[in-house]
């Protein structure tokens, strides 16, 4: 599944996520020991990100 991450300086970054699940992500993003998160194939700091959204197929 291809997703979509929008970080707060309004990067857009996409990134391919074989197992997407958003209740596991948000876990991650809200696990206060946690400074950086494995998106897909990217890793970026939680801090930074403001939506993480599925890439509607067409």
């Amino acid at each position: 599944m291809t997703i979509q991450v929008i970080l707060h300086d309004n990067t857009t970054i996409t990134a391919e996520m074989v197992d997407y699940n958003a209740t596991e992500l948000a876990a991650k993003l809200n696990d206060p020991k946690i400074l950086m998160v494995a998106i897909g194939n990217i890793i970026v700091n939680k801090q930074s990100v403001k939506l993480i959204a599925p890439v509607q197929q067409q």
